[in-house]
Protein backbone atom coordinates (compact mmCIF):
# COMPACT_ATOMS: atom_id res chain seq x y z
CA UNK A 1 0.00 0.00 0.00
CA UNK A 2 1.77 3.60 -0.80
CA UNK A 3 0.47 6.10 2.10
CA UNK A 4 -0.81 9.12 0.48
CA UNK A 5 -0.15 11.11 3.50
CA UNK A 6 2.60 11.11 5.85
CA UNK A 7 2.04 13.06 9.45
CA UNK A 8 5.24 14.92 10.53
CA UNK A 9 5.22 15.60 14.44
CA UNK A 10 7.07 19.08 16.04
CA UNK A 11 8.79 19.26 19.21
CA UNK A 12 9.18 22.75 21.24
CA UNK A 13 12.82 23.19 22.67
CA UNK A 14 14.11 25.80 24.88
CA UNK A 15 16.43 28.37 24.13
CA UNK A 16 18.75 30.46 25.69
CA UNK A 17 19.69 34.20 23.87
CA UNK A 18 23.78 33.59 23.35
CA UNK A 19 23.54 37.49 23.56
CA UNK A 20 22.69 37.57 27.46
CA UNK A 21 25.81 37.28 29.86
CA UNK A 22 25.37 35.79 32.56
CA UNK A 23 27.96 36.13 35.92
CA UNK A 24 29.27 33.23 37.25
CA UNK A 25 27.28 32.61 40.41
CA UNK A 26 24.40 33.52 38.48
CA UNK A 27 25.15 31.25 35.36
CA UNK A 28 25.79 28.35 37.78
CA UNK A 29 22.46 28.74 39.65
CA UNK A 30 20.77 29.07 36.20
CA UNK A 31 22.51 26.07 35.00
CA UNK A 32 21.11 23.99 37.94
CA UNK A 33 17.46 25.94 37.07
CA UNK A 34 17.37 24.77 33.39
CA UNK A 35 18.51 20.93 34.53
CA UNK A 36 16.07 20.80 37.13
CA UNK A 37 13.78 21.99 34.20
CA UNK A 38 14.87 19.44 31.54
CA UNK A 39 14.37 16.74 34.26
CA UNK A 40 10.64 17.76 35.29
CA UNK A 41 10.29 18.11 31.21
CA UNK A 42 11.53 14.77 30.23
CA UNK A 43 9.54 13.13 33.18
CA UNK A 44 6.53 14.70 32.07
CA UNK A 45 7.03 13.59 28.58
CA UNK A 46 7.97 10.09 29.80
CA UNK A 47 4.50 9.75 31.65
CA UNK A 48 2.45 11.14 29.46
CA UNK A 49 4.06 8.56 26.58
CA UNK A 50 3.08 5.60 29.04
CA UNK A 51 -0.34 7.17 30.12
CA UNK A 52 -1.67 9.13 27.27
CA UNK A 53 -4.63 11.65 28.71
CA UNK A 54 -8.27 10.89 27.28
CA UNK A 55 -7.85 14.57 25.50
CA UNK A 56 -5.01 13.39 23.23
CA UNK A 57 -7.16 10.68 22.47
CA UNK A 58 -10.36 11.92 21.73
CA UNK A 59 -9.05 14.58 19.26
CA UNK A 60 -8.46 12.87 16.51
CA UNK A 61 -9.63 14.89 13.33
CA UNK A 62 -10.80 17.93 15.13
CA UNK A 63 -13.14 19.64 13.28
CA UNK A 64 -12.32 23.22 11.77
CA UNK A 65 -15.76 24.93 12.78
CA UNK A 66 -19.13 23.53 14.08
CA UNK A 67 -22.06 24.35 11.78
CA UNK A 68 -25.10 23.35 14.13
CA UNK A 69 -25.49 21.75 17.51
CA UNK A 70 -28.50 19.69 18.02
CA UNK A 71 -29.42 16.54 20.23
CA UNK A 72 -30.35 12.64 19.16
CA UNK A 73 -33.33 10.94 18.74
CA UNK A 74 -32.32 7.80 17.34
CA UNK A 75 -29.44 5.33 15.96
CA UNK A 76 -30.64 3.49 13.18
CA UNK A 77 -27.38 1.66 12.22
CA UNK A 78 -23.41 2.32 12.41
CA UNK A 79 -23.19 5.72 10.28
CA UNK A 80 -26.88 7.31 10.41
CA UNK A 81 -28.88 8.62 12.68
CA UNK A 82 -32.40 10.50 13.34
CA UNK A 83 -32.06 14.19 15.39
CA UNK A 84 -35.07 15.36 17.32
CA UNK A 85 -35.56 17.87 14.86
CA UNK A 86 -35.63 15.17 12.62
CA UNK A 87 -33.31 15.49 10.39
CA UNK A 88 -31.38 12.24 9.05
CA UNK A 89 -27.70 12.70 9.81
CA UNK A 90 -25.05 10.56 6.96
CA UNK A 91 -21.76 10.33 8.53
CA UNK A 92 -19.44 11.52 6.09
CA UNK A 93 -16.44 9.66 5.21
CA UNK A 94 -16.99 6.12 7.12
CA UNK A 95 -19.23 3.48 6.10
CA UNK A 96 -20.27 0.87 8.53
CA UNK A 97 -21.21 -2.58 8.00
CA UNK A 98 -25.05 -2.83 7.26
CA UNK A 99 -27.51 -4.43 9.71
CA UNK A 100 -30.35 -6.57 9.02
CA UNK A 101 -32.77 -5.22 6.25
CA UNK A 102 -35.91 -7.14 5.17
CA UNK A 103 -35.13 -10.39 3.78
CA UNK A 104 -31.16 -9.76 4.27
CA UNK A 105 -28.84 -10.87 7.47
CA UNK A 106 -26.72 -8.52 9.06
CA UNK A 107 -23.19 -8.12 7.58
CA UNK A 108 -20.24 -8.89 10.44
CA UNK A 109 -20.09 -6.52 13.05
CA UNK A 110 -23.43 -4.61 11.55
CA UNK A 111 -25.32 -5.07 14.97
CA UNK A 112 -21.85 -3.98 16.93
CA UNK A 113 -21.39 -0.90 14.99
CA UNK A 114 -24.71 0.14 15.47
CA UNK A 115 -24.48 -0.94 19.47
CA UNK A 116 -21.60 0.55 19.83
CA UNK A 117 -23.09 4.43 18.16
CA UNK A 118 -26.39 4.12 20.35
CA UNK A 119 -23.90 3.79 23.89
CA UNK A 120 -21.85 6.82 22.53
CA UNK A 121 -24.88 8.50 21.17
CA UNK A 122 -27.86 7.81 23.47
CA UNK A 123 -31.54 9.70 23.05
CA UNK A 124 -31.19 13.47 23.80
CA UNK A 125 -27.36 13.12 24.02
CA UNK A 126 -25.78 16.65 22.60
CA UNK A 127 -23.45 16.89 18.95
CA UNK A 128 -21.90 19.01 17.11
CA UNK A 129 -22.14 18.72 13.71
CA UNK A 130 -19.55 20.21 10.44
CA UNK A 131 -21.36 19.59 7.46
CA UNK A 132 -19.87 18.46 4.01
CA UNK A 133 -19.20 20.80 1.04
CA UNK A 134 -22.69 19.09 -0.21
CA UNK A 135 -24.66 18.97 2.54
CA UNK A 136 -27.39 16.75 1.16
CA UNK A 137 -27.11 13.21 -0.54
CA UNK A 138 -29.55 11.44 -2.70
CA UNK A 139 -31.84 9.92 -0.30
CA UNK A 140 -32.16 13.64 1.32
CA UNK A 141 -29.96 12.77 4.52
CA UNK A 142 -27.86 15.26 5.86
CA UNK A 143 -23.82 15.11 5.27
CA UNK A 144 -21.81 15.44 8.44
CA UNK A 145 -18.94 15.27 10.62
CA UNK A 146 -19.97 14.20 14.05
CA UNK A 147 -18.54 15.48 17.09
CA UNK A 148 -19.25 15.25 21.12
CA UNK A 149 -19.32 18.68 23.13
CA UNK A 150 -15.71 17.88 24.01
CA UNK A 151 -14.21 17.82 20.32
CA UNK A 152 -14.55 13.92 20.02
CA UNK A 153 -14.73 12.91 16.24
CA UNK A 154 -17.84 10.32 16.53
CA UNK A 155 -16.41 8.64 12.83
CA UNK A 156 -12.88 8.71 14.21
CA UNK A 157 -14.00 6.60 17.32
CA UNK A 158 -15.88 3.72 15.15
CA UNK A 159 -12.82 3.69 13.25
CA UNK A 160 -10.43 3.13 16.17
CA UNK A 161 -12.93 0.44 17.00
CA UNK A 162 -12.77 -1.23 13.57
CA UNK A 163 -16.77 -0.78 13.21
CA UNK A 164 -16.19 1.23 10.25
CA UNK A 165 -13.97 1.86 7.07
CA UNK A 166 -13.45 4.85 5.54
CA UNK A 167 -15.15 6.43 2.05
CA UNK A 168 -13.87 9.39 0.56
CA UNK A 169 -16.59 10.31 -1.84
CA UNK A 170 -16.15 14.62 -3.58
CA UNK A 171 -16.30 17.45 -2.45
CA UNK A 172 -16.98 16.10 1.05
CA UNK A 173 -13.05 14.95 1.87
CA UNK A 174 -11.84 17.64 4.63
CA UNK A 175 -10.91 15.07 6.83
CA UNK A 176 -10.47 11.92 4.88
CA UNK A 177 -6.52 11.44 4.94
CA UNK A 178 -7.05 11.82 8.96
CA UNK A 179 -9.61 9.34 8.75
CA UNK A 180 -7.45 6.89 6.48
CA UNK A 181 -4.49 6.87 8.98
CA UNK A 182 -6.65 6.03 11.58
CA UNK A 183 -8.30 3.03 10.13
CA UNK A 184 -4.55 2.02 8.95
CA UNK A 185 -4.40 1.71 12.82
CA UNK A 186 -7.17 -0.43 13.51
CA UNK A 187 -6.04 -2.78 10.27
CA UNK A 188 -2.81 -3.08 11.87
CA UNK A 189 -4.28 -3.86 15.20
CA UNK A 190 -6.66 -6.29 13.51
CA UNK A 191 -9.46 -4.26 15.65
CA UNK A 192 -13.23 -5.13 14.88
CA UNK A 193 -14.12 -6.05 11.29
CA UNK A 194 -10.21 -6.29 10.28
CA UNK A 195 -10.34 -8.95 12.37
CA UNK A 196 -12.06 -11.15 9.99
CA UNK A 197 -10.98 -12.40 7.03
CA UNK A 198 -14.12 -12.03 5.35
CA UNK A 199 -13.43 -8.23 5.33
CA UNK A 200 -11.26 -8.27 2.38
CA UNK A 201 -12.63 -9.89 -0.88
CA UNK A 202 -10.71 -11.54 -3.74
CA UNK A 203 -11.53 -9.97 -6.73
CA UNK A 204 -11.52 -13.72 -8.72
CA UNK A 205 -13.42 -15.01 -4.91
CA UNK A 206 -16.86 -12.55 -6.00
CA UNK A 207 -20.11 -14.56 -6.60
CA UNK A 208 -23.14 -13.95 -8.71
CA UNK A 209 -24.66 -12.78 -5.47
CA UNK A 210 -21.88 -10.32 -4.44
CA UNK A 211 -23.19 -6.99 -3.89
CA UNK A 212 -22.96 -3.62 -2.36
CA UNK A 213 -20.04 -2.05 -0.08
CA UNK A 214 -17.13 -3.61 -0.99
CA UNK A 215 -13.36 -3.84 -0.54
CA UNK A 216 -11.85 -5.82 -2.73
CA UNK A 217 -7.97 -7.04 -2.93
CA UNK A 218 -7.08 -8.06 -6.96
CA UNK A 219 -3.93 -8.37 -9.27
CA UNK A 220 -4.46 -5.37 -11.66
CA UNK A 221 -4.18 -7.29 -15.27
CA UNK A 222 -4.80 -4.62 -17.35
CA UNK A 223 -5.15 -0.77 -17.79
CA UNK A 224 -6.81 0.92 -20.18
CA UNK A 225 -6.89 4.72 -21.00
CA UNK A 226 -9.73 6.53 -23.22
CA UNK A 227 -12.43 9.15 -23.53
CA UNK A 228 -14.58 7.64 -20.79
CA UNK A 229 -11.94 7.37 -18.31
CA UNK A 230 -8.78 5.52 -17.32
CA UNK A 231 -10.15 1.36 -16.40
CA UNK A 232 -8.24 -0.86 -14.18
CA UNK A 233 -8.92 -4.69 -14.88
CA UNK A 234 -8.61 -6.96 -11.94
CA UNK A 235 -8.27 -10.38 -12.00
CA UNK A 236 -11.54 -12.38 -12.19
CA UNK A 237 -13.05 -9.71 -14.41
CA UNK A 238 -13.50 -6.81 -11.92
CA UNK A 239 -13.14 -3.31 -13.65
CA UNK A 240 -12.47 -0.22 -11.55
CA UNK A 241 -13.70 2.87 -13.46
CA UNK A 242 -12.21 6.48 -13.05
CA UNK A 243 -14.65 8.98 -14.58
CA UNK A 244 -12.94 11.87 -16.48
CA UNK A 245 -14.65 14.57 -13.90
CA UNK A 246 -12.79 12.85 -10.76
CA UNK A 247 -9.42 12.05 -12.98
CA UNK A 248 -8.20 15.44 -11.69
CA UNK A 249 -7.57 14.28 -8.63
CA UNK A 250 -5.54 11.51 -9.48
CA UNK A 251 -2.01 11.31 -11.31
CA UNK A 252 -2.85 9.56 -14.82
CA UNK A 253 0.58 8.32 -14.99
CA UNK A 254 0.70 6.28 -11.51
CA UNK A 255 -2.54 4.73 -12.49
CA UNK A 256 -1.22 3.49 -15.63
CA UNK A 257 2.01 2.07 -14.05
CA UNK A 258 -0.44 -0.16 -12.07
CA UNK A 259 -0.60 -3.22 -14.07
CA UNK A 260 1.17 -6.24 -12.39
CA UNK A 261 0.26 -4.52 -9.00
CA UNK A 262 -1.77 -5.75 -6.10
CA UNK A 263 -4.58 -3.15 -5.39
CA UNK A 264 -7.14 -2.72 -2.51
CA UNK A 265 -10.11 -1.49 -3.88
CA UNK A 266 -13.10 -0.13 -2.03
CA UNK A 267 -16.57 1.25 -3.63
CA UNK A 268 -19.85 -0.18 -4.40
CA UNK A 269 -20.35 -3.46 -6.71
CA UNK A 270 -22.25 -3.48 -10.00
CA UNK A 271 -22.80 -5.62 -12.53
CA UNK A 272 -21.98 -4.52 -16.01
CA UNK A 273 -22.14 -5.60 -19.39
CA UNK A 274 -18.65 -5.24 -20.20
CA UNK A 275 -17.08 -7.01 -17.69
CA UNK A 276 -18.42 -9.02 -14.43
CA UNK A 277 -18.56 -5.99 -11.43
CA UNK A 278 -18.16 -2.92 -12.17
CA UNK A 279 -16.63 -0.21 -9.13
CA UNK A 280 -16.54 3.42 -9.46
CA UNK A 281 -13.57 5.25 -7.64
CA UNK A 282 -13.83 8.56 -7.43
CA UNK A 283 -10.59 9.64 -4.82
CA UNK A 284 -8.10 8.38 -4.83
CA UNK A 285 -7.86 7.50 -1.22
CA UNK A 286 -10.12 4.20 -2.72
CA UNK A 287 -7.69 2.97 -4.08
CA UNK A 288 -4.12 1.39 -2.21
CA UNK A 289 -1.13 -0.68 -3.43
CA UNK A 290 -0.76 -3.75 -1.11
CA UNK A 291 2.81 -5.01 -2.09
CA UNK A 292 4.88 -2.62 0.33
CA UNK A 293 4.61 -5.05 3.16
CA UNK A 294 2.24 -2.79 5.04
CA UNK A 295 -0.55 -4.19 6.86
Amino acid sequence: MTRLVKLTNSTSVLVINPKRRLSPERAGKGTIACLFLCLLFLAGSFSAALFPSPAAADTRCPASHIDQQARVKSVHDGDTLTLKNGDKIRLIGINAPEVARKSRPAEAFGNAARDYLRQRLPRGAAIELQFGAEKKDRYGRTLAHVFLPGGENIQAALLLQGLASTLAIPPNTALASCYRRIEQQARCDGAGLWSDRQAITESDQLTAGSSGFQRIKGRVERVEKNRQGVWLHLAGDVTVGIRPDNLALFYTDALLSLQGKTLLVRGWLNKSRYSRFYIRVRHPLAIERLDNGDC
